[in-house]
């Protein structure tokens, strides 16, 4: 009779107000950690996606230079970097200037056209 006694009195503590609220209290701060968790979780694998591509991005480029390296060993590949950076030429080697005639005779209309005489010409007809 005493153990169903103390059973009694053992339900009637813990179903007490202030002990569920305390319960509740606890609930309510466990159910925020665990949210603020996964917020942290969710944010830690945007990041490694992030890091993931920057790391991928950057072997590309690391593999570029390395070619880049490569080319410039070899004497053509001087060459061919000089040649873009400054306006370097061998001997024998001269420059050829292709020019458009067609622009060059509808330069000459428009300019022609544009005069104060061409203005009064164009008034009488």
């Amino acid at each position: 009779m005493r153990n169903f006694q103390e059973k009694k009195k053992l339900k009637k503590i813990l179903g007490s107000p202030a002990v569920l609220l305390v319960f509740f209290v606890f609930l309510v701060f466990f159910v925020w950690v665990v949210i603020r968790f996964l917020g942290k979780l969710f944010e830690t694998s945007k990041n490694r996606e992030i890091a993931e591509s920057r790391v991928v991005e950057l072997r590309e480029a690391r593999e570029y230079f390395f070619s880049q390296i490569e080319n410039l060993k070899t004497e053509k590949g001087i060459e061919e970097n000089l040649r873009e950076k400054f306006p370097v030429v061998k001997d024998g080697e001269g420059l050829i200037v292709v020019v458009d005639e067609k622009n060059s005779e509808k330069t000459k209309d428009e300019k022609s056209q544009n005069g104060f005489l061409f203005f009064i010409k164009n008034w009488f007809k």
